[in-house]
């Protein structure tokens, strides 16, 4: 188990920060995120990745229509 811990510990001081290097390929607008041996691309919220690793809008009226948000029924 020690030897494990030692590798881990070892691979963490390897870890390359790509998105402090600017060495990623997140798209415009995406926000990089390390990760040990890596890094994600996460999109603001209310956003999705396409196939063209762009962030687009998800349009919640045409997805959710007809449907009443929990936080909308307080209202009233």
């Amino acid at each position: 188990m020690k030897l494990l811990k030692d590798f881990f510990f070892f691979f963490l001081l390897l870890d390359i920060d790509e998105c402090a290097r600017s060495t990623h390929d997140c798209g415009q607008g995406q926000l990089c995120i390390n990760r040990v041996g890596g890094y994600i691309c996460q999109c603001p919220s209310g956003h999705v990745v396409n196939e063209r690793k762009e962030c687009v809008d998800v349009d919640e009226c045409t997805k959710f229509a007809g449907q009443v948000s929990e936080d909308l029924a307080l209202l009233y």
